[in-house]
């Protein structure tokens, strides 16, 4: 009996922050079979997937591309800031207006992207 190579699939999930995850998982990937035949996604998967496409139709190197989509996030990461006295200063305002420490939207500082 003829036994037949096993192809390998990766199937990128959605859900924002996953991408990040994904991105290290995708090179650990990428290192272990060197090979691999389809990629898809959803979301911010299918965004990792099509940086990967891009960076290995350029360039032929599936940990090259692997590893440009890591550095995108990581270039991402760069533009938002999140400081523990930032916080401490969020948390303080919302107990005393709402006797709730945790109520407020968000501890990131985005002013780089504005």
């Amino acid at each position: 009996m003829r036994q037949e190579k096993r192809k390998v699939a990766v199937v990128l999930s959605g859900g924002g922050a996953k991408g990040a995850y994904e991105a290290g998982a995708l090179a650990s990937v990428v290192r272990k079979t060197k090979d691999i035949h389809v990629m898809t996604g959803a979301s911010i998967g299918a965004i990792n997937a099509a940086v990967f496409a891009w960076e290995y139709e350029q360039t032929g190197d599936m940990i090259q591309a692997a590893e440009t989509v890591k550095s995108t996030w990581w270039e991402l990461g760069d533009l938002f800031t999140v400081s523990l006295w930032r916080i401490a200063g969020l948390a303080l305002r919302s107990y005393w207006k709402t006797g709730n420490p945790l109520n407020f939207a968000s501890a990131v500082d985005n002013i780089t992207i504005r």
